[in-house]
Protein backbone atom coordinates (compact mmCIF):
# COMPACT_ATOMS: atom_id res chain seq x y z
CA UNK A 1 0.00 0.00 0.00
CA UNK A 2 1.41 3.65 -1.37
CA UNK A 3 2.17 5.31 2.37
CA UNK A 4 3.35 8.62 0.82
CA UNK A 5 4.27 10.41 -2.39
CA UNK A 6 7.49 11.70 -3.22
CA UNK A 7 7.35 14.88 -5.73
CA UNK A 8 9.88 16.33 -8.13
CA UNK A 9 9.80 19.88 -7.85
CA UNK A 10 11.45 21.72 -11.08
CA UNK A 11 9.16 20.79 -14.04
CA UNK A 12 6.49 19.09 -12.05
CA UNK A 13 5.29 21.23 -9.71
CA UNK A 14 6.72 24.52 -10.98
CA UNK A 15 7.82 25.68 -14.51
CA UNK A 16 11.57 24.80 -15.22
CA UNK A 17 11.75 27.39 -17.53
CA UNK A 18 10.41 30.91 -17.90
CA UNK A 19 11.19 34.55 -18.99
CA UNK A 20 14.41 35.03 -16.73
CA UNK A 21 16.03 31.81 -18.61
CA UNK A 22 14.87 33.85 -22.10
CA UNK A 23 16.55 37.10 -20.41
CA UNK A 24 19.77 35.24 -19.59
CA UNK A 25 19.78 33.31 -23.52
CA UNK A 26 19.42 36.33 -25.03
CA UNK A 27 22.27 38.47 -22.71
CA UNK A 28 24.62 35.58 -24.28
CA UNK A 29 23.54 36.15 -27.62
CA UNK A 30 23.20 39.61 -27.52
CA UNK A 31 27.10 39.91 -26.40
CA UNK A 32 28.71 36.89 -28.33
CA UNK A 33 29.07 35.33 -31.43
CA UNK A 34 26.20 33.06 -31.17
CA UNK A 35 23.15 34.59 -31.67
CA UNK A 36 21.21 31.21 -31.60
CA UNK A 37 19.30 30.85 -27.74
CA UNK A 38 18.64 27.07 -28.50
CA UNK A 39 22.83 26.38 -29.11
CA UNK A 40 23.48 28.63 -26.33
CA UNK A 41 21.27 26.81 -23.77
CA UNK A 42 22.24 23.51 -25.40
CA UNK A 43 25.86 24.30 -24.39
CA UNK A 44 24.98 25.43 -20.94
CA UNK A 45 22.91 22.84 -20.24
CA UNK A 46 25.52 19.94 -21.99
CA UNK A 47 28.07 21.91 -19.40
CA UNK A 48 25.58 21.94 -16.52
CA UNK A 49 25.05 18.20 -16.95
CA UNK A 50 28.45 17.29 -17.24
CA UNK A 51 29.48 19.13 -14.13
CA UNK A 52 26.35 17.65 -11.99
CA UNK A 53 27.54 14.32 -13.00
CA UNK A 54 31.07 15.30 -11.69
CA UNK A 55 29.87 16.08 -8.77
CA UNK A 56 28.14 12.78 -8.23
CA UNK A 57 31.41 11.03 -8.71
CA UNK A 58 33.52 13.15 -6.45
CA UNK A 59 33.78 15.85 -3.95
CA UNK A 60 29.96 17.56 -3.80
CA UNK A 61 29.00 20.85 -4.89
CA UNK A 62 25.94 22.90 -4.53
CA UNK A 63 23.82 23.74 -7.61
CA UNK A 64 24.93 27.44 -7.68
CA UNK A 65 28.62 26.61 -8.30
CA UNK A 66 27.80 24.20 -10.68
CA UNK A 67 25.36 26.30 -12.49
CA UNK A 68 28.18 29.38 -12.06
CA UNK A 69 30.81 26.80 -13.59
CA UNK A 70 28.50 25.81 -16.80
CA UNK A 71 27.62 29.76 -17.66
CA UNK A 72 31.63 30.47 -17.40
CA UNK A 73 32.50 28.02 -19.79
CA UNK A 74 29.11 28.92 -21.98
CA UNK A 75 30.50 32.70 -22.08
CA UNK A 76 33.83 31.26 -23.26
CA UNK A 77 33.38 29.49 -25.44
CA UNK A 78 30.74 31.49 -27.38
CA UNK A 79 32.96 34.44 -26.50
CA UNK A 80 30.33 36.91 -24.87
CA UNK A 81 31.23 39.40 -22.93
CA UNK A 82 28.80 38.93 -20.13
CA UNK A 83 29.18 37.98 -16.57
CA UNK A 84 28.82 34.40 -15.77
CA UNK A 85 28.38 35.53 -11.71
CA UNK A 86 25.22 38.22 -12.53
CA UNK A 87 23.81 35.43 -15.28
CA UNK A 88 23.92 32.56 -12.10
CA UNK A 89 22.44 34.83 -9.69
CA UNK A 90 19.50 35.63 -12.66
CA UNK A 91 19.12 31.68 -12.84
CA UNK A 92 18.71 31.91 -8.83
CA UNK A 93 16.06 34.57 -9.25
CA UNK A 94 14.28 32.14 -11.34
CA UNK A 95 14.55 29.22 -9.37
CA UNK A 96 13.42 30.56 -6.44
CA UNK A 97 10.55 32.34 -7.61
CA UNK A 98 9.31 29.70 -10.51
CA UNK A 99 5.35 29.82 -11.68
CA UNK A 100 3.58 27.05 -10.43
CA UNK A 101 1.92 24.97 -12.93
CA UNK A 102 -1.73 25.65 -12.53
CA UNK A 103 -3.06 22.39 -11.39
CA UNK A 104 -0.50 22.24 -8.71
CA UNK A 105 -1.75 23.78 -5.49
CA UNK A 106 -4.86 22.15 -6.08
CA UNK A 107 -3.35 18.90 -6.39
CA UNK A 108 -1.38 19.31 -3.22
CA UNK A 109 -4.38 20.61 -1.28
CA UNK A 110 -6.14 17.27 -2.07
CA UNK A 111 -2.98 15.16 -0.75
CA UNK A 112 -3.11 16.95 2.49
CA UNK A 113 -6.89 16.64 2.38
CA UNK A 114 -6.29 12.92 1.84
CA UNK A 115 -3.96 12.69 4.68
CA UNK A 116 -1.55 11.62 2.12
CA UNK A 117 2.12 12.82 3.08
CA UNK A 118 4.59 13.89 0.57
CA UNK A 119 8.17 14.53 0.42
CA UNK A 120 10.13 16.58 -2.15
CA UNK A 121 12.62 14.98 -3.69
CA UNK A 122 14.34 17.20 -5.92
CA UNK A 123 17.85 19.06 -7.18
CA UNK A 124 19.07 22.40 -5.94
CA UNK A 125 20.00 24.18 -2.69
CA UNK A 126 18.49 25.20 -0.06
CA UNK A 127 19.05 28.69 -0.76
CA UNK A 128 15.99 29.15 -3.51
CA UNK A 129 14.13 26.15 -2.74
CA UNK A 130 12.72 27.64 0.10
CA UNK A 131 11.76 30.54 -1.08
CA UNK A 132 10.10 28.38 -4.12
CA UNK A 133 8.84 26.09 -1.71
CA UNK A 134 6.99 28.78 0.31
CA UNK A 135 5.95 30.76 -2.75
CA UNK A 136 4.02 27.83 -3.52
CA UNK A 137 1.96 27.21 -0.57
CA UNK A 138 3.47 23.96 -0.49
CA UNK A 139 3.69 22.03 3.17
CA UNK A 140 5.50 18.73 2.61
CA UNK A 141 6.64 16.11 5.37
CA UNK A 142 10.08 16.92 3.98
CA UNK A 143 12.27 18.14 1.68
CA UNK A 144 15.08 15.55 0.19
CA UNK A 145 17.09 18.15 -2.03
CA UNK A 146 20.40 17.15 -3.63
CA UNK A 147 21.96 19.70 -1.26
CA UNK A 148 20.85 17.77 1.68
CA UNK A 149 21.63 14.02 -0.14
CA UNK A 150 24.59 15.52 -1.02
CA UNK A 151 24.12 13.77 -4.41
CA UNK A 152 22.63 14.74 -7.70
CA UNK A 153 19.23 13.06 -9.38
CA UNK A 154 19.42 10.41 -11.11
CA UNK A 155 21.83 9.01 -8.26
CA UNK A 156 20.38 6.19 -6.30
CA UNK A 157 21.42 8.64 -2.73
CA UNK A 158 18.96 11.05 -2.68
CA UNK A 159 16.05 8.35 -2.96
CA UNK A 160 17.52 6.30 -0.11
CA UNK A 161 17.86 9.51 1.86
CA UNK A 162 14.13 9.94 0.99
CA UNK A 163 13.03 6.71 2.04
CA UNK A 164 15.53 6.73 5.58
CA UNK A 165 13.56 10.15 6.21
CA UNK A 166 9.92 8.94 5.78
CA UNK A 167 10.79 5.86 7.67
CA UNK A 168 8.91 3.98 4.36
CA UNK A 169 10.43 0.94 2.50
CA UNK A 170 10.59 1.13 -1.59
CA UNK A 171 7.14 -0.33 -2.51
CA UNK A 172 5.30 1.79 -0.16
CA UNK A 173 6.05 5.17 -1.80
CA UNK A 174 5.24 6.28 -5.52
CA UNK A 175 7.47 8.80 -7.09
CA UNK A 176 6.61 11.61 -9.45
CA UNK A 177 8.73 13.70 -11.86
CA UNK A 178 8.69 14.77 -15.32
CA UNK A 179 12.01 13.39 -16.06
CA UNK A 180 12.52 9.58 -17.38
CA UNK A 181 16.33 9.30 -16.63
CA UNK A 182 16.24 11.45 -13.36
CA UNK A 183 12.74 10.71 -12.10
CA UNK A 184 11.14 7.02 -13.47
CA UNK A 185 14.30 5.48 -14.30
CA UNK A 186 16.07 6.77 -11.05
CA UNK A 187 13.37 5.43 -8.77
CA UNK A 188 12.43 2.28 -9.87
CA UNK A 189 16.10 1.71 -9.78
CA UNK A 190 15.78 2.04 -5.92
CA UNK A 191 12.33 -0.40 -5.78
CA UNK A 192 9.83 2.60 -5.72
CA UNK A 193 7.24 2.33 -8.27
CA UNK A 194 8.43 5.41 -10.88
CA UNK A 195 5.28 7.23 -12.29
CA UNK A 196 6.44 9.88 -15.50
CA UNK A 197 4.71 13.19 -15.70
CA UNK A 198 4.66 13.45 -19.81
CA UNK A 199 2.33 16.51 -19.48
CA UNK A 200 -0.14 16.41 -22.81
CA UNK A 201 1.55 13.66 -23.94
CA UNK A 202 0.64 10.72 -21.87
CA UNK A 203 0.55 7.17 -24.02
CA UNK A 204 -2.05 5.64 -21.11
CA UNK A 205 0.78 3.38 -19.67
CA UNK A 206 1.20 1.92 -16.65
CA UNK A 207 4.02 4.36 -15.67
CA UNK A 208 2.90 7.39 -17.56
CA UNK A 209 0.63 10.46 -16.75
CA UNK A 210 -0.33 13.68 -18.33
CA UNK A 211 -1.46 15.77 -15.53
CA UNK A 212 -0.84 15.34 -12.26
CA UNK A 213 -4.60 14.90 -11.24
CA UNK A 214 -4.25 11.36 -12.98
CA UNK A 215 -2.29 10.16 -10.19
CA UNK A 216 -3.70 6.83 -8.99
CA UNK A 217 -2.77 5.94 -5.53
CA UNK A 218 -4.95 2.97 -4.50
Amino acid sequence: MIQAVFLDFYGTLVQENGPVVVEVLQNICGAGREKNPEKVFGYWWSSFNHAVEEANKGVFENQFTLALRAFEKTVQFFEAQSSPRVLCERMIEHWAHSAPYPESRAFLQELEQKGMPYYLVTNGDSKFLDVAIAELGAHPAGVISSEKAQAYKPDARIFRRALAEAGLEADQVVHVGDSVENDLKAAQAVGIHGVWLNRGQATGTAFEIAKLSELKLG
